[in-house]
Formats: C-alpha cells, structure tokens, sequence
C-alpha cells in the first residue's frame, strides 16, 4: 500500500471513529461523554483495546465491523475502564480473568440494547455467567470463580471462549491510583444522565461512589469470623533481641486461607423507631458488603416484635429482591429465638444486626455461641457483649 493510501485509511477510520462517539453523544450520552476522555489510537493489536487513556484499533478489525459492531466494541471499551477491569484482577490467571471481564461488560451492553444475542465479527459475544445467569449481575472477580468452579480446568475454560478485544497491555499499566480516581471522577460526572443509559454495573458503582460505605466490610467480617472461628496459625518466631528483657515471645499471625463468607444472618430492624433513612443506611450497608468482599452469601431477615422467614442471597438483585416487612415494636428475644427454634440444622455463620438498639438486650448465652455483630444507627447505645459498630450519618 502507498503512503498517499496509507494516509487515505487512516483518515477513513479516524472519522468513522468520530462518527460513533457523535452518535453515542446524542443516544447514549453515558457512554458519549465517557468515550470523550479516551484518545483513538490505530495498531496491529488484532482486535482493539483500552489501557485507560486510549481506545485503540486493529485498522483490519475496525474495517470489517458494521456501524453496529463498531458501537458495541467502543461501549465495551468504555466499560472496561469504568469497572476498572484493566487495573484488576492482576494476581489473577489473565486469561481466565479476560473472559470473565468480557462477560460482564458484554451483559451490560446488550441489557442496555435490550437483546439476548449480538455477533462481532461473525461470532457471538459472550454475556452468561456459567451458572446460566447474565454477567451483569456479578463482578469480574465473581465470573473469574465460577469459571473455575464450573469448568474446574484452564483447558476447559477456554473450550468454545474467546476475549473479544486485546487484553495484554493491561498487564503494564501503571499509575494504577490516579487512573482509578480519574475514572471514578469521570463516572461521578456522567451519572448526571439518566438510569436508564447508565449499565448496571456501572450504576451500582456510581451509588457507591455517591454513598461510600462506612464501613470496610472485607476487613470487619473476616477478622470477625476468623477470630471467632479461631481459625489462625499461630507461629512463634524467636524473640526480637530488642526487647530481650520482655520474658515472652510475640506470635506472627499466618492467616489459613479464606473461603468464601458464607451463611451470615442478617437481622434488619423495621420496627417503628426506625427511620425510613436509617433503614436505606443499613440496607446499603448490605450492598456494600456484597461488592466489597465479592462471594459473600447470606440470609436476611426483618424484625419488630417478630423475625421473617430468612431469604437467602448472594448478589445485588437477590437482596433488591427482597422486601423489607415490619414496622411495629422490637424485640432482639425474637432473633435468638427463631435462632433456636427454626435453624437448629441451618446455623449460621454469624449474626449481623442491623438496628436503632432501643430494645431490651438479652442475654449473651440466647445466641448459642454464635458471634453477634450489632450495626447500631445511634451511637449513645451500648450493647454490653458482641462486637458493636456504629454507622450514624
């Protein structure tokens, strides 16, 4: 090819670039305005990809997607640096996790189109979880683990799957902290548009940013179940010779590897004291957990002066699902004795109660050694035993 044609392509790809982010601009402006922080690159890279600061092309792939195709692989682009995928997931098989990423992304886009199906480039785009269920409904990381729960081996994994675009350069990013708070101040900006344009994934993201979590979930519910579990190998190290005169020696703490947290009961106050603000707090509180620790499983329940039937759940749209019922008195007996009345062969893990706290405490011996977290929304309650945390606004 001569240069002049050279030159030729080059400037036919350049514009029908930005004949699809003017399209975004005006149908998708989520998508629009994001796209507009990205610089359009071309290279032989064989499909496109994204390290956050550009978009960039394969001049052969973009030439043959439709107009359609080409959307779709900008929103998918877009996506991927709005869940942060390109500075996740770096201790993981890279592989696998690119599937996983692809699987999310691809769900949001067409949830958004509002379709079941979409080819690029003559393939299928993958969008189901492998439990059947659609990717939005689950993070990266959650995808990464069913792929391997499922489909137990790497050979198997990659049977039938393939990445839509170019994952390499993900690998050699840097300044991971300044591009997450630059993307997350860009998202901040775009979710000025409407839900409705806004992917799901991206929204509940959005929420979280909008309203941080008070607490770090991650950190309290493992060292909660750990330390009650007594789940730690101790390890006594020879002293330090710097506090020689000190007649004892320090443990270092080798932690068992995690699994996942599972099986913790949570107990959502709805009786009248509770503010229809307070009850949102806690209720995020909930997804908060969910997104910050990833394969958390639980069962919740409501309570007044009686406990609901517990539902179990292990993502967001579970827990969405579920409706709030209460609104009279509060009694904490009720919990303990639905405790040990209706889950003599379903113990839980622990008990997380989300409350006010202006009820009668009772004692310590009705949670049958089960480890109680109280989540109080009044910070001049003291709860006498379990472990108390306040998330007053």
């Amino acid at each position: 090819m001569s240069k002049m044609a050279a030159e030729d392509r080059k400037r036919q790809l350049i514009r029908r670039f930005t004949k699809t982010r003017e399209l975004l601009l005006r149908e998708a402006p989520f998508y629009g305005s994001l796209v507009m922080n990205l610089k359009f690159g071309l290279a032989s890279c064989g499909t496109a990809y994204t390290d956050m600061r550009y978009i960039v092309f394969d001049p052969d792939f973009m030439e043959r997607l439709s107009d359609d195709e080409l959307r779709f692989v900008v929103e998918h682009e877009v996506l991927h640096c709005v869940l942060l995928h390109c500075i996740r997931g770096q201790s993981l098989n890279h592989k696998v996790y690119n599937i996983a990423c692809d699987i999310v992304v691809n769900s949001n886009i067409l949830h958004g189109m509002g379709v079941d199906k979409f080819k690029i480039d003559g393939e299928n785009v993958m969008h189901l979880a492998p439990n059947g269920e659609e990717g939005y409904l689950y993070t990266a990381e959650q995808v990464y683990d069913m792929l391997y729960n499922y489909r137990k081996s790497i050979d198997v994994i990659f049977k039938g799957l393939d990445s839509l675009d170019n994952h390499d350069v993900w690998r050699g990013i840097k300044d991971d902290s300044m591009l997450e708070d630059e993307w997350k101040r860009q998202l901040s900006e775009a979710g000025g548009y409407s839900s409705a344009h806004i992917p799901p994934s991206a929204r509940e993201m959005l929420l979280d940013l909008q309203q941080p979590s008070r607490i770090n979930w991650r950190e309290l519910l493992h060292d909660f179940i750990q330390v009650h579990n007594d789940n730690f190998d101790y390890t006594f190290l020879p002293p330090d010779r710097r506090f020689s005169e000190y007649d004892f020696f320090l443990p270092s703490f080798s932690e068992v590897p995690e699994e996942k947290i599972e099986n913790i009961w949570f107990c959502v106050d709805t009786s009248g004291s509770i503010s229809n603000e307070a009850l949102n707090m806690v209720y995020s509180e909930i997804g908060h957990a969910i997104n910050q620790i990833g394969q958390l499983k639980g069962l919740l329940s409501f309570f007044d002066t009686s406990v609901t039937e517990p539902v179990s759940f292990s993502n967001l749209e579970e827990l969405k699902e579920i409706q709030a019922m209460g609104g009279g008195g509060t009694s904490f007996h009720a919990i303990f004795q639905y405790l040990s009345e209706e889950m003599k062969e379903n113990r839980p893990t622990a008990i997380i109660i989300l409350t006010d706290g202006y009820a009668d405490i009772p004692d310590e011996e009705e949670a049958e050694g089960i480890p109680v977290l109280w989540i109080l929304t009044q910070s001049e309650i003291m709860i006498p035993w379990g472990i108390s945390i306040y998330i007053t606004g």
